[in-house]
């Protein structure tokens, strides 16, 4: 895996994480974004976190290329970096940057789908509605709609508080919820959707994909919804070396395939 930078819509120098697997011929991309309130790849070590090289590795024997985008405001580059945090804000450009980075390589043949899981499935699918480069996405245990889950962390995880630490500490009420919300957005979406999500989850509820889903479906998007009976927000049940995650990598490779290829 080899660290690359580019440039964001405003000139920001952001960070990626790019493999290209040995190919006769130019290959499809995916495009990782990192979950959690700041994202990043880096473990407090410094060392990669094993569940994105265990993830990579899978999509690069598939035969994707992949890059992982650590979005402005990530972990792992400093404290200047992290400030930059901006949800559902500028970041998205640096989605979009990572994929016109992606369309200018001489080894991929353009295909390009893009991958966020929680809070990077509220950014990547605001991606997907501001710009036609990506051909698909897969979004799992996710949010489109901040206002409702902003209010549901409120009353349940008040302690830890995701969504407003996300926020910079801003109130919902004073935050431009309305125009950051994928849902609103979904009449620009013209890629195809994979939703994933698992009923046990807590963190983020599973009426958030499946209202996503019935939205997208009333717009015509092509889109597929997967519930998992046991997908506990995604990471515990993720790496591809467990039962739970193989089935969803291969339910994801089968998506990719079936889009990209």
């Amino acid at each position: 895996m080899e660290q690359i930078k580019f440039r964001s819509m405003d000139e920001l120098e952001i960070f990626g994480h790019l493999s290209i697997p040995h190919s006769t011929k130019p290959l499809p991309a995916v495009l990782l974004v990192t979950g959690g309130i700041h994202g990043g790849v880096f473990q407090e070590d410094g060392a990669y976190d094993p569940l994105h090289i265990e993830i990579c590795n899978c999509l690069n024997n598939a035969g994707y290329a992949t890059l992982i985008v650590d979005k402005r405001g990530s972990k792992g580059y400093g404290n200047e970096y992290m400030s930059y945090l901006d949800l559902c804000g500028r970041e998205v450009d640096d989605i979009i940057a990572g994929g016109l980075y992606l369309k200018g390589l001489s080894q991929l043949n353009g295909r390009i789908a893009v991958h966020g899981t929680s809070r990077s499935s509220t950014t990547a699918s605001l991606a997907i509605s501001r710009s036609s480069i990506f051909a698909a996405a897969v979004l799992a245990s996710g949010f489109y709609d901040i206002y409702p889950q902003y209010k549901y962390e409120e009353k349940y995880r008040s302690q830890i508080f995701p969504t407003k630490q996300s926020m910079q500490g801003k109130d919902i009420e004073t935050f431009p919820y309305r125009e950051r919300s994928p849902i609103n957005h979904v009449g620009n979406v013209n890629c195809s959707v994979l939703l994933v999500h698992g009923k046990d989850d807590t963190i983020v509820p599973l009426e958030r994909s499946v209202e996503y889903h019935n939205t997208l479906r009333r717009n015509c998007v092509d889109v597929e919804l997967i519930i998992y009976e046991q997908f506990a927000h995604f990471k515990a049940y993720s790496y591809p070396s467990h039962p739970i995650g193989r089935t969803y990598w291969d339910e994801c490779i089968r998506f990719l395939h079936k889009h990209l290829k």
